[in-house]
């Protein structure tokens, strides 16, 4: 363990066991987490991944030791990764310099194994590290999407019955005037 965690570590062997106690929870709870996390030093190396990282890209710390390692990996389209990296770097920039809530940036990511997710990140800078955070919401998109595409069919099925109710009253009034037509023609 590295940088402000390492710190907090060598606080605690230098000031006594609090400090080491309060390390571990913190580690602990970082590894534990239900949301993926990234923790960076400001010059881009990466401190930690937690076990929620892992398994939801599949990267290890091995694989993307910096931040620059991560982009190619997690956006391989170079136009696509060109635009979120300065997407995310101005958002980063308006944080430090409002001191202002970090606008969450919602992007595609290329998974290890090849897929992709739709993530939302959020950040977080304390101190002499940064904590990135991950909100997978694929799932929530897909089905977003699948309810709009189950919509428009709906609206498109409206329209035909719409048309339908029209042609049929209209060869009702047709077939009225047709009638009359045909009974004067009788007489």
């Amino acid at each position: 363990t590295g940088g402000a965690i390492g710190a907090v570590f060598y606080m605690g062997n230098k000031f006594g066991g609090e400090m080491r106690s309060l390390a571990e929870k913190l580690d602990g709870i970082v590894e534990n987490s239900p949301v993926a996390m990234a923790i960076f030093e400001p010059n881009g190396n990466v401190q930690r991944l937690n076990r929620k990282f892992t398994e939801l890209f599949g990267y290890t710390i091995a694989e993307i030791p910096t931040v620059d390692r991560w982009f190619p990996l997690a956006y391989p389209d170079s136009a696509y990764r060109e635009r979120l990296v300065k997407n995310w770097y101005d958002a980063i920039d308006d944080y430090m310099r409002t001191g202002g809530p970090f606008t969450p940036i919602e992007a595609t990511v290329r998974c290890s194994d090849g897929s992709d997710k739709v993530i939302v990140f959020y950040f977080e800078s304390i101190g002499d590290i940064s904590i990135t955070s991950f909100a997978d919401v694929t799932e929530r998109k897909t089905a977003e999407e699948s309810r709009i595409a189950i919509e428009r069919q709906m609206l498109h099925v409206q329209k035909l019955e719409s048309l339908g109710v029209l042609a049929g009253g209209m060869a009702h009034d047709f077939n009225n005037i047709l009638m009359a037509v045909m009974g004067h023609a009788d007489l």
